[in-house]
């Protein structure tokens, strides 16, 4: 489970990815009684997303002294 891994509750998870959705003018997930699957916006969304982390990563470890 997605909320799990990232050690936040469903409702908080929930919430997080509608006021993103709103925020960014798309949304993310087609919901239904089956569950959720990502919409086309979405799976961009989280390209960007993706790299965004590699690049926090990268400065990172080029910035951060331990």
């Amino acid at each position: 489970m997605l909320s799990a891994a990232v050690r936040i509750s469903q409702p908080s998870l929930s919430a997080a990815i509608k006021n993103l959705e709103e925020e960014m003018g798309v949304t993310i997930f087609v919901r239904s009684n089956k569950g959720i699957v990502p919409t086309r916006d979405g799976e961009e969304l989280l390209s960007y997303a993706r790299m965004l982390l590699e690049q926090a990563e990268i400065m990172k470890e080029r910035f951060v002294k331990d």
